[in-house]
């Protein structure tokens, strides 16, 4: 298959799959983000996001220790790296629920995210990607979202979510 072709076909899926993904992510949204979010608010916007984005990258260890998300690479590696994953995009989905009052943003984004996570797969099977590296689940994939969240959680002000 041309590589044009794969590459559309996979933006597509990645529209759609935001769509589809979104429902099987708002059961973790409404945990982690609906939830979660909330009741560490009161310790500071740092430690809601390091707290929060932690307890949801252990969430994931059976997976990856499974050598989901990095196969190849050592156990402990792997979930250090998902845990920096985590950190950093779920910086961006707590802004989301903080910001609005409500799941739904943090789970269109969260099914967004894992729909895409299928095209760094295109890449990665074509050369010899490191994953710890590349792609959003390496560390040069976290460099935008940090960004973004230092931009939006420290410079804009957000709603206080209700905890009830």
């Amino acid at each position: 298959m041309p590589t044009a072709v794969l590459l559309g076909t996979q933006l597509v899926s990645i529209l759609v799959g935001s769509i589809i993904n979104m429902v099987p992510a708002l059961a973790e949204e409404i945990g982690w983000r609906g939830w979660l979010v909330p009741r560490l608010e009161p310790w500071g916007k740092t430690a809601t996001v390091l707290i929060s984005g932690i307890i949801w990258g252990l969430w994931h260890a059976p997976l990856i220790l499974l050598g989901y998300n990095y196969p190849g690479v050592p156990g402990g590696l792997s979930l250090l790296a998902m845990t920096g994953m985590t950190i950093s995009f779920g910086a961006v989905f707590a802004w989301l629920r903080m910001a609005s009052g409500s799941v739904w943003p943090a789970a269109l984004a969260h099914g967004s995210f894992n729909a895409a996570a299928g095209l760094y797969v295109v890449f990665a099977a074509t050369s010899d990607l490191d994953l710890l590296v590349v792609a959003p689940l390496g560390w040069t994939g976290w460099i935008l979202p940090l960004v973004l969240a230092v931009l939006l959680l420290w410079k804009l002000p957000v709603k206080r979510a209700r905890t009830t």
